[in-house]
């Protein structure tokens, strides 16, 4: 299935916004057809410091920061309930945003490299992306969706996360037979042009870091120009979405 996709990105520092960044979709020459793997080769994306994202999450693969259970890198969601101040299609992706006017928390954890030594970082989460199919791969699998939820640097304690940017991977797959998941509710107020508020933590709970299988790594945005710096956090194992939930993200037409 080919989608364009198009999607501002609003990086927050420490009391500091920047202007989202928008591209514009009739002159763009990128689209998922190879899953961003060709991007590199139409000029548009920056790969020649970190690792262009997404990518394919591997029991082998190096780049990755791996076993976060037995060496003990800290990962404590601290996700809740709040509102947004934006709910809808940024071109082709559908957004949820805070702009910091309305905390969904965020997680502290680990630098996601090797050579952290475990400084711990809040990341505090202002923007959820919804991509379909996901883009990042697992062993080889890619599901039907993958949510990426956005944080930025609290305190201002990155050290390899350069840019003070993470995202959060959170991945579905399509299971009509399996109980409704209540996280989805707030579609409904979407559609209906109600105040949408969200609640991360039923997707995250505190004690998701010591129950689930994590991975992470340093790389770049997912979307063209790919320019910026992005601390990714991968988790592995899915959650059940239904097909109605599903189609809510699909782009009309």
């Amino acid at each position: 299935m080919k989608r364009n996709s198009v999607i501002f990105i609003l990086y927050c520092a420490l009391n500091l916004f920047l202007a989202p960044v928008y591209a514009d979709p009739t002159n763009s020459t990128w689209n998922y057809d190879s899953n961003g793997t060709n991007w590199k080769n139409i000029g548009e994306c920056s790969t020649k410091t970190y690792p262009q994202a997404p990518l394919n999450v591997t029991n082998d693969n190096p780049t990755l920061s791996r076993s976060w259970l037995p060496y003990h890198w800290s990962f404590l969601p601290t996700y809740k309930s709040g509102n947004t101040t934006f709910a809808g299609f940024n071109n082709w992706v559908y957004m949820l945003q805070n702009n910091k006017t309305s905390s969904w928390g965020g997680f502290y954890a680990s630098e996601p490299v090797a050579y952290s030594n475990d400084r711990i970082v809040y990341w505090d989460s202002y923007e959820i992306r919804f991509h379909y199919p996901a883009e990042h791969l697992i062993n080889g699998t890619r599901y039907d969706l993958e949510m990426q939820i956005f944080g930025w640097d609290f305190y201002t304690r990155h050290f390899v996360c350069t840019q003070g940017v993470a995202a959060l991977s959170i991945f579905f797959k399509i299971d009509d037979l399996a109980p409704t998941n209540t996280f989805f509710d707030w579609q409904a107020d979407a559609t209906a042009g109600n105040p949408v508020n969200i609640d991360l933590s039923l997707v995250i709970s505190k004690v998701f870091g010591m129950q689930n299988s994590l991975t992470g790594y340093r790389g770049t945005d997912t979307m063209p120009d790919c320019s910026y710096v992005t601390c990714w956090y991968i988790t592995e194992s899915p959650q059940v979405i239904n097909t109605s939930q599903y189609n809510f993200f699909v782009y009309p037409g």
